[in-house]
């Protein structure tokens, strides 16, 4: 049975929960927020994972920038007062998260 045509099935329903601190930059000024990020249980975000939040909560396509000494993602195509550049300035498991199983 040939491996490349069978779909892909999820391995995990089982979630960890982070907390993500950002900054962003935009015409006004700056913000920090909080935003919750869902992860597979024993794997860790990358920077895809980020790209995807921002899409997800901002609704932007955001590129990396620089690694050091914080993750900073500029904005592919800015809207003219928008978002111009996000900073993630910290992630942090959330210990209190108990995730829901049905049974």
């Amino acid at each position: 049975m040939d491996m490349e045509n069978k779909p892909s099935e999820e391995r995990s329903v089982v979630k960890d929960k982070f907390v993500v601190t950002v900054q962003t930059l935009d015409y006004y000024g700056m913000r920090v927020d909080q935003l919750e990020l869902m992860l597979d249980r024993g794997l860790v975000a990358n920077v895809g994972d980020y790209i995807q939040l921002f899409k997800k909560k901002y609704d932007v396509d955001a590129e990396l920038k620089n690694v050091s000494p914080y993750m900073e993602f500029k904005i592919a195509d800015p809207k003219p007062k928008g978002i111009r550049q996000i900073t993630v300035l910290r992630t942090a498991k959330d210990l209190t998260y108990q995730p829901i199983t049905k049974l």
